[in-house]
C-alpha cells in the first residue's frame, strides 16, 4: 500500500531527527533545513507525481532509507551539533 504525503506532511515527518544506535538526535535549525531540502530526492513518486513513504521491506523502501541515511549523514557532516 502506498501512503501518498503533502508536501508539508514530508517537511514535518523528516524534520524530526531519526536516532540510530548511538547518535544523538541533531537539533540545529540549519541541520533540519538541510535534511529537508534534500530529503525530497529521496522519496519515490507514483504515476501522478505524488510523493510516498515506500514499505521498508520493499526494494523502493531499502533505496528510500539508504537515501535518507545519507542525506542525514552529509547534514551531520555540515552542521555538527
Amino acid at each position: 500500500m502506498k501512503i501518498l504525503l503533502a508536501a508539508s506532511a514530508v517537511a514535518l515527518f523528516v524534520a524530526a531527527p531519526t536516532l540510530s544506535g548511538a547518535a544523538a538526535p541533531q537539533t540545529s535549525p540549519q541541520y533540519r533545513q538541510c535534511v529537508v531540502q534534500n530529503m525530497q530526492a529521496c522519496y519515490p513518486r507514483d504515476g501522478n507525481e505524488n510523493i510516498y513513504r515506500p514499505s521498508p521491506e520493499t526494494p523502493e523502501g531499502i533505496a528510500f532509507e539508504a537515501c535518507a541515511a545519507a542525506v542525514r549523514a552529509d547534514c551531520a557532516a555540515l552542521y555538527p551539533n
